[in-house]
Parts: C-alpha cells; sequence; structure tokens
C-alpha cells in the first residue's frame, strides 16, 4: 500500500492533471471536467478535459495505489492527447440532459468497492458529484452517462502501461 506521503500526491496528481511533472506545461489551461474511477483493489484513473483558447486536450492519470515504491513518488503514468472541441461539447451537452436530484439518501455502509465522480464548472460555480459502487437510485442515469463516457474517452488515449480496463468497468 502507499505511503500517507505517497497518498498525497498521487490525489493531487488526479485532481489537478494538466500539472503532471514532464508532461507539457498547460499551467494556463482550462479545465472543463474531470471524471474518475477509484477501485478498491485496482488502479485508479481520472481523465480531465481541459481548453487553452480553441485547443482541447483531454489528460488520463493512472496511479496505482496497491504498491508501495521505495522513494516518496507513488506510482503514476499520464498520457495526453489533443481532441477537437466537438468531443468536450458533446459530453457537456449529454450531461446537462440528466436530471439529478441533489438530496440522496444513502445507506451503505463499506470499505471496499468503487468510488465514481464527476466535476465541473469553475470557481465561482463548481459542481462535484460522486459515490460510493452502487449509486442512488436517483443518480442511476447519471451512473450510465459515467460509464459511457469514462469508455468513450478512455478509447481516445493510447493503451495503459498497467491494467485499467477492468476499473473502468467494474460496477457499471
Amino acid at each position: 500500500m502507499a505511503t500517507k506521503e505517497q497518498s498525497e500526491l498521487a490525489y493531487k496528481l488526479l485532481e489537478k492533471p494538466f500539472e503532471y511533472p514532464g508532461m507539457v506545461d498547460r499551467s494556463n489551461i482550462t479545465e472543463r471536467i474531470r471524471l474518475w474511477v477509484y477501485p478498491s483493489f485496482q488502479p485508479f484513473v481520472s481523465f480531465t478535459i481541459g481548453s487553452d483558447r480553441k485547443e482541447y486536450y483531454l489528460r488520463r492519470v493512472v496511479w496505482n495505489h496497491r504498491i508501495m515504491t521505495m522513494t516518496d513518488e507513488p506510482q503514476t503514468y499520464c498520457c495526453e492527447v489533443a481532441i477537437k472541441e466537438s468531443v468536450y461539447t458533446e459530453l457537456k451537452d449529454s450531461l446537462s440532459k440528466l436530471v439529478l436530484s441533489p438530496f440522496i439518501s444513502s445507506s451503505l455502509v463499506g470499505i471496499d468497492g468503487v468510488r465514481y465522480g464527476i466535476e465541473f464548472g469553475d470557481y465561482l460555480q463548481p459542481v462535484r458529484l460522486s459515490w460510493w459502487s452502487t449509486p442512488p437510485k436517483d443518480w442511476s442515469e447519471l451512473h450510465k452517462w459515467h460509464a459511457s463516457y469514462i469508455n468513450k474517452i478512455n478509447g481516445l488515449l493510447s493503451q495503459s502501461s498497467i491494467e485499467i480496463e477492468p476499473a473502468l468497468t467494474s460496477g457499471c
């Protein structure tokens, strides 16, 4: 298992992929949307679409949290691809058609499972939605949308150097 320091750094990379060291500097990019899948026993994966003027990019960060390294660095991987604006627009438009209840009841208790999430918006109106394994009843359409778009945008990137497909389809 990863140390506390490794976990903190890995979460920062998963949540702010355009700051990933060694990748093209995109510090001026506007992050548009981020989706993630964090399973207990498989690598954590996040996907982020950002834009810099009229250019759009998709970055995937993978953290193999089950492996403890001999350094303070977590075992993470990152890749990026330029995408058409239409990929983001289609994703955003389909998400905007979903109707969600903001007040959900959860009776789930557990340690092992999968955390799913999506975040979008800007610093004035940020939105972050997250759920554990089985989505709340009123969020089943969001869960289906999430699984569909995770698989769609993952297909735009090069194959991961570690196995992540089971993590992307677990519970979907």
